[in-house]
C-alpha cells in the first residue's frame, strides 16, 4: 500500500519530467545550455525543498506518498520552467501543439490510471503470481485505456506512435530472426 501511493504521489511530476530531455536538447542546440542547467537545478532543489517540508507535516504513515508529492512538486515546476525558458529563448511557435497534448496526456494518463488501479484491486496480490497477474492486468488496462483515448482525441499523435512502435517490432523481430540464423 505505501508503495502504491509513493507511486501515485510520483506520476503526476512525470509531465514535467518528460518534457526534460526534449526541451533540453532544444534550449541546448540554441545555445542556451546555461540557463536550462539553472533551471534543471532548481526543479531538483523543488524536490527536496518539498519533500523537507512535507517531512515537518505528515504523519510517518504517509511520508512514502508525501515523498511521491514532493518529487511531482518539484518536477512540474521544472517542467513549466523549461517552457517558460523555450518560449522566450525560442519563440511560442516552438511550444506550437503543447497545450493539445498536455491536455490529451492528463486526460488520457487519468482515465488510464483510474481504470487501471479499479482494475487491479478486483485481484487480492496476496502471492507473488496474484502480484504479477495483478500488475499485468492493471498496466494492461491503463495500456489500453490510454490507447483508446489517444486514438479518439488526437489521430495523428495516435498513428504517428503507432507507427513508430510497429517499426520498433519490425527491427526487433528481424534481429531476432538473425540471431536464430547464426546460431
Amino acid at each position: 500500500a505505501e508503495c502504491t501511493g509513493g507511486l501515485i504521489g510520483v506520476a503526476p511530476g512525470l509531465i514535467g519530467v518528460s518534457l526534460l530531455a526534449p526541451l533540453d536538447r532544444a534550449l541546448d542546440a540554441a545555445g542556451t545550455s546555461a540557463p536550462t542547467a539553472m533551471v534543471t537545478v532548481g526543479g531538483w532543489a523543488a524536490v527536496i525543498a518539498a519533500d523537507i517540508a512535507l517531512m515537518q507535516v505528515v504523519p510517518v504513515a504517509d511520508r512514502v506518498p508525501a515523498l511521491g508529492a514532493g518529487h511531482s512538486i518539484g518536477m512540474t515546476l521544472l517542467g513549466a520552467a523549461l517552457l517558460l525558458l523555450c518560449r522566450s529563448r525560442l519563440g511560442p511557435q516552438a511550444l506550437q501543439g503543447v497545450g493539445h497534448s498536455l491536455l490529451v496526456g492528463v486526460l488520457g494518463g487519468s482515465a488510464a490510471a483510474i481504470a487501471g488501479y479499479m482494475i487491479a484491486h478486483l485481484i487480492d496480490a496476496s502471492s507473488l503470481l496474484t502480484g504479477a497477474l495483478q500488475l499485468a492486468l492493471g498496466g494492461g488496462v491503463a495500456t489500453v485505456v490510454f490507447g483508446v483515448l489517444l486514438a479518439v482525441l488526437d489521430r495523428s499523435r495516435a498513428s504517428l506512435l503507432w507507427g513508430l512502435i510497429s517499426s520498433r517490432l519490425r527491427v526487433g523481430a528481424a534481429t531476432s530472426q538473425t540471431a536464430g540464423r547464426r546460431r
